[in-house]
C-alpha cells in the first residue's frame, strides 16, 4: 500500500517515506492548504492532480475554479470525479526542473502506475502561454499533458523533484 493514499503501487523502497501527500477528493469547494501549484491557464490556477481512469491513476490537472481534474490518456483529455490534489506540507520540499525524452532524475514525484506496472512521474509542459501538469511517461520519452480535449505530448518539460 502507498504511505500517503492507502493504494497499491510498485514501488521502490526510496518512495515509502516520501515528503508529499495525495489528498482523495472531497468536491466542497475548497483548495486545500499547500496544494502545488502548476501555473496559469488563461488566468486560472492550476493545480498538480491525479484522476483514475481505467483503474489507473493518472497525472493531469485541477482547474480550482470549475473544480475539476483533466488527465490525458489514449489520445484525449478526461474529465474525471475520482482523483486527488498533490499537497507538499511543508510548502517547500518540491521543485520543479528541467527534464527531456523521459530522463528521470532523483527523488522525482510518482504520479501512478499503469497496467502493466510502468511508473508516471509528475511534469510539468509549457503550452498555449501555460505550464500544464500532466504524466512523464518514460518508454515514450515524453511528458503528456490535458489540453483542448486532447492529448498533447512534449519531449522537453519540467519534472517535479522532492529536495
Amino acid at each position: 500500500m502507498h504511505p500517503c493514499t492507502g493504494y497499491n503501487f510498485q514501488r521502490n523502497q526510496s518512495e515509502v517515506n516520501v515528503p508529499w501527500i495525495w489528498l482523495p477528493s472531497s468536491n466542497n469547494g475548497n483548495i486545500p492548504d499547500h496544494v502545488v501549484e502548476s501555473g496559469l491557464e488563461a488566468d486560472l490556477k492550476l493545480y498538480v492532480a491525479r484522476g483514475k481512469l481505467d483503474n489507473i491513476w493518472i497525472p493531469g490537472k485541477f482547474d480550482g475554479t470549475s473544480q475539476k481534474c483533466y488527465i490525458s490518456w489514449k489520445g484525449k483529455e478526461h474529465v474525471v470525479a475520482n482523483y486527488e490534489i498533490l499537497i507538499d506540507p511543508d510548502d517547500k520540499r518540491l521543485r520543479w526542473i528541467p527534464s527531456s525524452q523521459g530522463l528521470l532524475v532523483d527523488k522525482a514525484v510518482l504520479g501512478g502506475v499503469n497496467e502493466v506496472g510502468e511508473t508516471f512521474y509528475i511534469g510539468r509542459a509549457w503550452h498555449n502561454g501555460a505550464n500544464i501538469p500532466g504524466r512523464i511517461h518514460p518508454s515514450h520519452r515524453v511528458c503528456y499533458i490535458p489540453s483542448g480535449g486532447k492529448e498533447q505530448h512534449y519531449v522537453t518539460y519540467q519534472i517535479l523533484v522532492s529536495s
